[in-house]
């Protein structure tokens, strides 16, 4: 156990240094920002559409892989940039899943809502 933690934390680190969690968090903030709330599967289905499209125009963008978009999201929930809007359940697996939403949760004060910003 110990081993695919230090390999996964390896190739974290890896990935900081070359820049692509910056651009993949990016990425991640203009679809939630364009299409939420959204699911993590459907935030998925996105980037490999768009990656299709840019690359058979020669731009040679690189895919999302799931796992990476799911700790892209808990980053972006951790920083208060997106927050759990709502829930649904997923028609593929049938479980209950998180609706995402571009901006701080909004908190309640009294009757009304407020945001933390």
């Amino acid at each position: 156990m110990n081993d695919v933690q230090q390999t996964s934390i390896s190739a974290y680190n890896e990935d900081v240094r070359s820049g692509k969690i910056p651009s993949q968090r990016r990425r991640i903030e203009k679809i939630i920002q364009a299409y939420g709330p959204i699911t993590r599967r459907d935030i998925r289905k996105i980037v490999k559409w768009l990656c299709e499209i840019d690359n058979a125009w020669g731009a040679n963008i690189p895919d999302i892989p799931m796992s990476s978009v799911c700790g892209r999201v808990r980053a972006l929930i951790d920083s208060n940039l997106i927050h759990v809007s709502d829930h649904k359940t997923d028609p593929t697996t049938g479980k209950r899943v998180q609706l995402l939403k571009w901006g701080p949760q909004p908190k309640l004060n009294g009757n009304q809502y407020e945001l933390d910003i």
